[in-house]
């Protein structure tokens, strides 16, 4: 989890493998598009850990984690009342809900 947060996966980030599928930023891409195209990466960039490499896929990956092991849609464990804090209000799924 650790080097998901911290870009030091290894792991190639989900806009290239988008890109490199031949997907646009028009094509409307869900979740599981992005979780395809991580499984099938044959290999990483660099051993966990030994680099860093910005990756939205380790965010999406982390997400699917919470969603797995919550039973909750990512929106709704961030509403949870018990992870509201100043610090936590300013993400996005705060701003644009009531």
């Amino acid at each position: 989890m650790r080097h998901l947060i911290h870009h030091t996966s290894g792991l190639r980030d989900q806009w290239a493998l988008t890109f490199l599928s031949g997907r646009r930023l028009e094509d409307v891409i869900t979740t599981d598009d992005i979780l395809t195209l991580i499984r099938r990466q044959k290999e990483l960039n660099f051993p966990p850990g030994s680099q860093y490499s910005y990756s939205s896929s380790g965010y999406t990956l982390l997400g699917a984690v919470i969603e797995v092991v919550t039973g909750e849609s990512l929106r709704e464990f961030l509403r949870r009342p018990d992870l509201r804090s100043a610090r936590h209000e300013r993400h996005a799924f705060s701003r644009r809900s009531p």
